[in-house]
């Protein structure tokens, strides 16, 4: 289409062309917007697993007193209930790491 045609087209018509335009960019932003929003809360919901997964030092925080955790004794992990008395001090030995466990997996219905 040229400038000329443009011309001596009809506002009606004109006005018509523009509304399609406008609404197919508007369809088009749209879905942009909706995958940055998907991309987004999957980002954020990796890094929430990430920080659940890592190992927290001692020093930075002590798990929630008689929760199954996983502890770092030195290189040996153990699986053990949280032993920590109201001082916030382990009973029994001293690991330097803690993390939770998981989720564990969902049954798969077949």
């Amino acid at each position: 289409m040229s400038e000329n045609d443009l011309m001596f087209m009809p506002d009606s018509m004109i006005a018509g062309m523009l509304m399609h335009i406008s609404l197919e960019m508007h369809h088009n932003h749209r879905a942009l917007i909706d995958e940055a929003r998907r991309r987004l809360a999957l980002r954020h919901e990796l890094n929430r697993i990430a920080q659940q997964q890592r190992w927290i030092p001692v020093s930075e925080a002590h798990p929630p007193a008689n929760k199954m955790v996983l502890v770092c004794i030195g290189r040996w992990y153990h699986l053990t209930v949280s032993c920590i008395d109201q001082f916030g001090v382990w009973r029994g030995y001293m690991p330097t790491h803690w993390m939770p466990l998981p989720e564990p997996p969902k049954e798969v219905q077949g």
